[in-house]
């Protein structure tokens, strides 16, 4: 293994030093990608504490390691990330998209008074601009800190006007963890949470300190990446904790689900029989195959132009993915290849069957054997 020393600076900062470790082995620590995971973990055990057991403290303790975790995540990733500007448009678009399932997720319909945390994030991206806007690249001066001060003050209460969560401490988390980016570790690591923990009156809020745990460990690598992954997260997880909600509090519901959209039998569109299984229904195939004989009848049915159209998707999907994945891997890693390449096309499969055996209705076949 190989190790180089670099020297990093940044204007108006004093230089710090840091190793650029080369080889095969892997670095000490947590990289960005895993501390994603620990506080995506931490906010989905939070948000089924607040829907489904409101009692239950432990829960929003350490869920509270979330925010610190992910404050930190947004700051590395405005600054290592290529394009500030689309940083900030992926971040905007996805509030947009997470607010229906946030609110549906917390209040069951529409809230206007409350709004997500991508919209927090995304107002803290916009205050680490207008920050540097004012400050970067600039002589230092008091007027310069005081006019930056007041434009992420501004920000500030913007959040606190719009109802986006954690309001003002949110954005002010990530803005001590971007101006404290050439201390070390720890310093940054015990001004953020601090600053989170201190802003927070709740008793649980105390939870936000073990966010220290992993900061701590972290190697200044970004991992995997995953950035899609993380966003979808988002309000995917909370849309499907509103529709588990909602079938545990209808039981007439759930009974309507099993018994009606997921029918045991599919009837033969020549005979109007109900004889095929689900698994009898997807192995008939779609609208280019020669189909499976009905049992009663014998007329050959095939799956209609929904499961071509759902299928087709899906499919292309997997192809696009295992074409990035071809130009966009490292080199030699192998195992990253089989990851995102292998396995969607996998997943396209399995969700194209699982679609046919539930969705859909059987049409006759077109092509004969």
């Amino acid at each position: 293994m190989m190790s180089r020393n670099i020297t990093v600076t940044h204007s108006s900062q004093p230089c710090r030093q840091i190793t650029v470790t080369h080889g095969s082995q892997k670095a000490a620590g947590l990289n960005g990608t895993q501390l994603k995971l620990i506080a995506a973990v931490s906010m989905l055990i939070d948000h089924i504490g607040s829907i489904f057991f409101p009692a239950q403290s432990w829960m929003h303790f350490l869920g509270r390691i979330a925010m610190p975790v992910f404050a930190f995540c947004i700051s590395e990733g405005y600054i290592h990330t290529h394009s500030r500007k689309k940083y900030l448009l992926r971040l905007g678009l996805f509030a947009v998209i997470s607010e229906l399932p946030f609110d549906l997720a917390f209040t069951g319909g529409i809230d206007l008074t409350q709004q997500n945390i991508m919209l927090t994030f995304a107002l803290a991206v916009i205050a680490l601009m207008l920050w540097d806007a004012i400050i970067r690249d600039r002589k230092p001066s008091y007027l310069r800190v005081i006019c930056g001060l007041a434009a992420v003050a501004g920000v500030c209460t913007a959040a606190v006007l719009l109802g986006a969560d954690y309001t003002f401490f949110g954005i002010g988390t990530v803005w001590i963890f971007y101006v404290t980016r050439n201390r070390a570790l720890w310093e940054r690591t015990v001004c953020g949470v601090g600053f989170t923990t201190l802003m927070r009156t709740a008793h649980s809020a105390s939870g936000s300190t073990f966010g220290m745990v992993p900061l701590l460990f972290y190697n200044y690598r970004r991992g995997r990446g995953l950035k899609w992954l993380f966003y979808a997260f988002y309000p995917g997880h909370l849309l499907v904790l509103f529709l588990l909600n909602t079938l545990l509090h209808m039981p007439k519901l759930r009974i309507i689900l099993i018994t009606e959209m997921i029918p045991m039998k599919y009837t033969c569109p020549h005979c109007g029989k109900k004889t095929f299984t689900p698994v009898q229904k997807a192995l008939c195939g779609g609208m280019s195959s020669s189909g499976k004989p009905c049992p009663e009848c014998g007329v050959r049915c095939v799956n209609g132009k929904l499961s071509l159209i759902v299928n087709s998707v899906l499919r292309l999907a997997a192809f696009l993915m295992i074409i990035i994945v071809y130009f966009a891997h490292e080199p030699g890693n192998k195992k990253q290849i089989l990851l995102y390449g292998v396995v969607p096309l996998i997943a396209a499969f399995v969700l194209g069957f699982l679609f046919d055996m539930f969705i859909g209705k059987l049409t006759e076949a077109i092509k004969r054997e």
